[in-house]
């Protein structure tokens, strides 16, 4: 039974890869997409401001982000493909109905109940777009389910046939036909069940909010954990624009949230030092410094014929995460194949935001590098602090190092 289950995740960590390695190339061509459309860059190289170069950014950028955009699906697929041990093309086209079917079903069954939210409004609900249709927002949850669950009935009935008439419906079409009752019935469930959750990462805030350096630390870390159930939104996404991330007069208006508070902050020439709810969006020091410490960490220990290999995916996942801050190429490449590892991530990220607090940082950095010069440098030294930031990001990158 133990090595029945030990084969099993093994499969299974194998089975994410299929998706996982996706994910580095998308990256890297979003960042180089970026550099394009960077404001901050065009006014340092004007010649890079012209319609053909930051088109081709904006369509690169805007191409690729569709692979982020659609983590579910692609997960459901590639997890249909690794686990299954027959027929991988028909089970990854049968994964890919049994997602329609799901998100379809769960938008009539929400609908039906009279929860689906105003559309224009989704942001923070716990309600997201999924190929334009408006489900709850289960992020990349949703595809490892669908994907496990149709490679266990594509695997036990694929080979299923039928004879006379009824030929056509053998083989995937009779997987399909398995999942369609099974699909539907996992997304009412889910339609309870999810909300359940997330309500819970809702109260969540309120005592965040009032627990100190001890509850940023927890938002810290929960804002990287909830990641592969896209209820991370959940947590930072009140702080950001409503009052438990702060409230604030600048220039003679009130302003709630910590990132509404900090632009009108940049705006004001008479504020002197960013107020303290900025720190809320210090969420980039883990995504700028830290992954590249757990990314040296991962070649380093990679043994000697693997790491040409580690070198091709580590290396472009680093240069995401720190120029665009974008995370998932590396966190999705240890999330399910070294779990420990992602939570200690998760730990880290939170107890880096703490330090910055204690040390009176004011600087904003919620996404890479670049975002982060631009925001911080022109407002300078006394109203953000901000070499201190990259002085704990050097620090913490070396501290991930020997932790991973």
């Amino acid at each position: 039974m133990k090595e029945k289950l030990i084969n099993g995740l093994q499969k299974f960590a194998q089975a994410m890869f299929v998706p996982v390695l996706i994910l580095p190339i998308a990256g890297l061509l979003i960042a180089f997409g970026n550099l394009f459309t960077n404001a901050g860059l065009l006014e340092l190289f004007p010649v890079l401001d012209n319609p053909i170069t930051t088109g081709f950014g904006t369509i690169l950028s805007s191409a690729l982000v569709s692979i982020l955009n659609n983590l579910g699906l692609i997960f459901a697929v590639g997890i249909t493909i690794g686990l299954s041990d027959k027929k991988r093309a028909e089970a990854g086209f049968t994964s890919l109905l049994a997602y329609i079917v799901f998100i379809y079903a769960m938008n009539a069954f929400l609908e039906l109940s009279g929860l689906l939210v105003d559309p224009e409004a989704l942001q923070g609900t716990g309600q997201s777009m999924v190929l334009g249709v408006q489900i709850l927002d289960m992020g990349v949850f949703l595809g490892i389910i669908l994907g496990v669950i149709t490679a266990l009935i594509h695997n036990r009935f694929a080979d299923t046939e039928f004879d006379n008439a009824f030929q056509i419906y053998g083989g995937s079409r009779f997987v399909f036909i398995i999942l369609i009752p099974i699909t539907v019935t996992l997304a009412i469930i889910m339609s309870y069940i999810w909300p359940v959750i997330q309500e819970g990462i809702n109260s969540l805030g309120g005592f965040i909010n009032q627990s100190g350096n001890i509850g940023l630390m927890l938002y810290g870390m929960l804002e990287r954990l909830l990641i592969p159930t896209g209820l991370h939104h959940l947590v930072y996404t009140p702080f950001l624009y409503t009052s438990l991330g702060g409230v604030q007069e600048v220039g003679g208006q009130v302003f709630e949230g910590a990132r509404n508070i900090y632009f009108a902050e940049m705006a004001d020439p008479n504020v002197q030092v960013l107020s303290k709810t900025v720190i809320w969006d210090a969420r980039g020091i883990s995504k700028i410094f830290g992954l590249i410490g757990a990314c040296l960490a991962m070649y380093h220990t990679a043994k000697p014929e693997k790491k040409a290999k580690a070198r091709a995916i580590l290396i472009p996942a680093a240069f995401t995460s720190f120029i665009a801050g974008v995370t998932e190429p590396i966190e999705f490449s240890f999330m399910f194949i070294a779990p420990i590892l992602f939570v200690l991530h998760s730990v880290l990220s939170g107890l880096s935001m703490v330090i910055l607090n204690l040390l009176n940082v004011r600087a904003i950095g919620p996404n890479g590098f670049l975002d982060f010069l631009i925001y911080n440098v022109p407002l300078g030294f006394e109203k953000t602090r901000w070499p201190f930031y990259i002085l704990v990001g050097i620090l913490w990158l070396g501290c991930r190092n020997p932790k991973f």
